[in-house]
């Protein structure tokens, strides 16, 4: 079978996360997971809502550069 990668992204109120892991079940038992990358970025989100009640316009181009990053 071949391998298999997926990628999951969590956006919070401080920061975003990028997972992406492979998974192989043809690999040895100790590799048939692996991480291939883990990115967290500040953003700060919840800064913008508790204060304006809504996010503003510079988080949400910092937030959309980061994810075309």
């Amino acid at each position: 079978m071949k391998p298999t990668t997926l990628a999951a992204i969590d956006i919070g109120s401080n920061g975003a996360r990028l997972l992406i892991k492979r998974f192989d079940d043809n690999a040895p038992e100790f590799e048939r997971i692996r991480k291939l990358m883990f990115i967290r970025v500040p953003l700060r989100l919840g800064k913008d809502v508790f204060t304006l009640g809504k996010i503003s316009k510079q988080r949400t181009e910092m937030m959309l550069h980061m994810m075309k990053g």
